[in-house]
């Protein structure tokens, strides 16, 4: 077996990190999915479903990173293509952000969670109106 280098070793645990820190990001868009599920008739159950489809990509996107960082340390011949490929995966989601006409500067922690920060939802406020209280759901509001 060949010696690992110290840049493997800090691109696998950069890998890691990432892998890890997209699974708890993963799990916020599916509580944000779980929060929208219950209300509404229509229109905010349409955006909880929106809403696990991205943390499901951000899941699924989080673990190929993992995987690809095992590889590396393990030094099997396959990690360099996944790793490779995800890397490709998140510079495209990456883009697809820009060409939508998010800031750059708005686009700084894509590489952890890049499939889900372009829109965000998230309940802003409670506003009654005539003594109806209703939700209002702003996109894009959150700051980073």
């Amino acid at each position: 077996m060949r010696r690992r280098s110290p840049m493997l070793i800090f691109i696998a645990i950069l890998a890691l990190v990432q892998g890890v820190l997209g699974v708890f990001r993963a799990f916020e868009w599916f509580n944000i999915g779980a929060d929208q599920f219950g209300q509404g008739v229509l229109i905010l159950p349409l955006v909880g479903a929106v809403a696990f489809a991205r943390g499901g990509l951000v899941i699924v996107l989080a673990m190929l990173y993992a995987l690809f960082a095992v590889g590396m340390l393990l030094q099997k011949s396959w990690a360099l293509w996944l790793g490779l490929s995800v890397a490709a995966i998140s510079i495209l989601l990456v883009l697809n952000v820009l060409m939508l006409g998010e800031s750059v500067s708005r686009t700084r922690g894509l590489l952890v969670d890049c499939a889900d920060r372009h829109r965000r939802l998230s309940p802003v406020a409670v506003r009654t109106r005539g003594g109806q209280a209703s939700q209002f759901v702003e996109w894009g509001s959150d700051s980073f």
